[in-house]
């Protein structure tokens, strides 16, 4: 049996960290995939302020 698949995401500081954000959410449903979040200083930030 094949072990879990590995997913990186990435966020920059771009608008649109709600993007990332719910895909990271949908994923976390799946047992089958392992995900890995890198996010910038700069998505820090934009998330702050578009997620409150």
């Amino acid at each position: 049996m094949r072990g879990r698949r590995r997913l990186v995401v990435g966020i920059s500081g771009a608008s649109g960290v709600i993007f990332g954000v719910r895909l990271l959410e949908q994923l976390a449903l799946r047992p089958d995939i392992e995900t890995h979040l890198v996010i910038t200083d700069a998505a820090r930030l934009t998330l702050a302020h578009e997620m409150g």
